[in-house]
């Protein structure tokens, strides 16, 4: 679902960008200028999406929409069967037979695209070689021919190379070869093999050719006659089916090159200075993603005492370099949180604001003289000996303590608002060590710890150290408390 959301948002981009090229540069004479807004304009609208701005939005959440998964738990049965059932899921699904269709026409795309470098490749071996101007020439009968890929051009025997109509065409391929017109083709013709349900990406490989063809028109009339050049294109009106990664010069759109050849230079420079930023802006906007926090309705404010685990002197799990350790991070974290906690439904006290040492009973005794309504542990785990180790899990304190019982609640809020926002795996059950954890069984309030990833783990420890990753891992932990706190309510 996130990958046919992600090429909507391209062809739209695509599409707006390509409307302005052709409202306002189309048909002008600065084909340089054009040629590369072009290129930009996929550029763009393939990049731009993948960028993700986060424009944070508070509103308010409607009772109907609290989770009803808080208000049914009460046991480790009851929340199992509730999460089995929940993710009990067809084998083929409609996604599954869409994306095996998208990626066989990719493979298809990929296929032809293979072949028609072996066949240049093979036109390159069997013709005969030689140079003119440094430029290698291939003789060859294709019924394409001339034409120019890369370095070479290659020549049908049945036209003089030495005639007047031979030096134009030979003007012609050479300047397809100087401004490295193949590296395009190939650039847009690699895209369309990943974005080929895109119309616009084939309009623009066309309208792009067809810019080639001005430039290299340009280029062969500066020093000869246009006349000539446009009698010549006017020989061949139905041209033969070519390779999309060459420059054949009998091309279709006659009557289009020839008007470009006779129409005077156009500058355009108001219109070329105002779309540029106009097309940077457009394509910057589909990369703002408006990320709303639904808050409970108006209430009672909510205290949360929230831990940073480790800190000073002990510095709980760590990368494998050594450069990335759990007290920094979940440092970060708990003062992302904070920083992200507008709604003023939530009263947050953090254990510690730097890097200070404080024991877990000492912790514990913090939390429990300010009375707090819930408390939350922020942690992250490594494993040195198995890196294959990866993903969150929500932890209670084992059940002969007190607060057990009335923990699993928020340890259910948390699972499931990571659950549908978090790219690693988030266990589905709340989890209970053997050996117990200190702050959860001491607490005399509902109490939570979060594991939020392993940083022995090259995947998690990417995404923990990123802003991205330390921000979502905030917005999960306060959604689920103010969900918590309204259900409560």
């Amino acid at each position: 679902m996130a990958i046919a959301y992600y090429l909507l948002k391209v062809t739209a981009c695509s599409a707006l960008l390509y409307a302005g090229y052709f409202f306002v540069l189309r048909n002008k004479t600065h084909h340089q200028f054009n040629r590369w807004y072009l290129l930009a304009a996929v550029l763009l609208s393939a990049l731009a999406p993948l960028v993700q701005i986060d424009y944070i939005i508070h509103e308010a959440a409607q009772p109907g929409n609290i989770p009803t998964l808080l208000m049914a738990v009460s046991n480790d049965s009851a929340f199992t069967e509730d999460m089995q059932a929940a993710g009990t899921r067809p084998i083929l699904t409609a996604a599954a037979v869409v994306a095996f269709i998208y990626a066989t026409v990719s493979v298809w795309l990929l296929l032809r695209f293979v072949y028609a470098l072996l066949k240049l490749y093979r036109m390159y071996h069997a013709g005969t070689a030689y140079k003119i101007s440094n430029t290698t020439i291939i003789e060859c009968q294709s019924k394409a021919a001339p034409f120019s890929f890369l370095g070479c051009i290659f020549w049908h025997p049945a036209i003089n190379i030495h005639s007047p109509e031979g030096s134009n065409i030979l003007k012609h391929e050479l300047a397809h070869i100087k401004g490295w017109h193949s590296a395009d083709k190939i650039f847009i013709q690699v895209l369309l093999i990943f974005y080929w349900c895109n119309p616009v990406y084939w309009m623009i490989r066309k309208e792009l050719g067809q810019i080639h063809e001005f430039i290299a028109d340009r280029e062969a009339v500066a020093q000869g006659d246009k006349n000539a050049l446009a009698a010549m294109l006017l020989q061949v009106i139905f041209p033969v089916q070519a390779p999309a990664l060459i420059h054949p010069f009998f091309t279709s759109s006659i009557k289009r090159r020839i008007a470009m050849i006779s129409k005077h230079k156009t500058t355009g420079i108001a219109a070329r200075l105002l779309i540029l930023p106009a097309a940077l802006l457009l394509a910057t906007a589909f990369s703002v993603q408006p990320k709303k926090i639904k808050i409970a309705n108006p209430g009672k404010a909510i205290t949360v005492v929230l831990d940073a685990g480790h800190g000073g002197k002990d510095y709980g799990a760590a990368s494998s370099d050594g450069k990335h350790l759990e007290k920094d991070i979940c440092l970060s974290i708990v003062q992302k949180t904070i920083a992200l906690n507008k709604a003023g439904l939530i009263k947050i006290i953090p254990v510690r604001s730097s890097d200070v040492y404080m024991s877990p009973k000492e912790k514990a005794d913090f939390a429990n003289n300010l009375r707090p309504d819930v408390f939350v542990s922020v942690h992250l785990d490594a494993e040195p000996d198995n890196k294959n180790a990866s993903g969150a899990g929500i932890f209670i304190a084992r059940n002969e303590f007190d607060n057990a019982e009335k923990s699993r609640p928020l340890a259910s809020s948390m699972i499931n608002e990571f659950s549908l926002n978090y790219p690693l795996q988030v266990l589905p059950n709340p989890q209970q060590r053997k050996m117990g954890i200190w702050v959860l069984q001491a607490a005399n309030c509902p109490a939570v710890l979060i594991e939020a990833g392993y940083l022995s783990n090259s995947k998690d420890l990417e995404f923990l150290t990123s802003e991205k990753g330390k921000e979502t891992v905030a917005l999960n932990i306060l959604q689920a408390i103010e969900k918590y706190a309204a259900a409560l309510q």
